[in-house]
């Protein structure tokens, strides 16, 4: 199964998620009224990237600083995230969760499962960032 492919049964599967696709192949689509959630395959179509915005970087550097040490407690062993990272986009100060995804190991059973551990812990990242 390539992107694409993936994409296109992902689609029938959820049809109320809208799926739009952008001139470079980038798939975007609200889940509920909060989460923009991405999708990008690479150039050689042997990964994906699952992303989505979980909140703002804080403006003090005592509160970046905190949040700091909260990301990397929470990126080790994968036990604040899953199978999902948490990065930071330097140029918009969003807190990104990612999650990297290898064609040759991903069928679409596997990516369903990933995707609804991705949405728990998109949504418990975003509450937890709002407070």
């Amino acid at each position: 199964m390539n992107f694409n492919e993936l994409i296109e049964k992902f689609n029938n599967n959820s049809p109320h998620l809208n799926l739009e696709c952008d001139e470079v192949g980038v798939v975007r689509f609200f889940v509920g009224d909060e989460h923009l959630i991405y999708m990008r395959g690479n150039l050689d179509d042997s990964f994906f990237f699952l992303y989505a915005s979980a909140g703002n970087l804080p403006k003090t550097n005592e509160e970046k600083a905190i949040l700091y040490q909260k990301l990397l407690e929470a990126n080790l062993f994968g036990d604040g995230v899953g199978l999902a990272c948490l990065a930071i986009h330097q140029e918009s100060d969003k807190i990104i969760l990612t999650q990297t995804f290898d064609m040759q190991y991903t069928d679409y059973y596997a990516f369903e499962a990933a995707y609804k551990s991705f949405l728990r812990h998109l949504n418990y990242w975003s509450n937890d960032l709002r407070n």
